[in-house]
């Protein structure tokens, strides 16, 4: 994992190119985010019991 550093300079967040800075800092913690964390695999019959993917109990309707 380790450290990561972004530099960003106080000219850079002046007016004239705040939101550019900001919106590439934010593409830039994006990347690291995801070039960090794993994929998960989650068998789908493990989570759900079968017929039921709601929180309220199964109802017998009549006929």
């Amino acid at each position: 994992m380790g450290w990561h550093v972004l530099l960003v300079w106080e000219c850079q967040l002046k007016k004239a190119n705040r939101i550019n800075t900001l919106y590439a800092l934010t593409i830039k913690l994006g990347q690291i985010l995801l070039s960090t964390q794993k994929p998960v695999s989650v068998n789908y019959d493990e989570c759900h019991t079968k017929g039921q993917n709601a929180a309220e109990p199964l109802v017998e309707y009549a006929k």
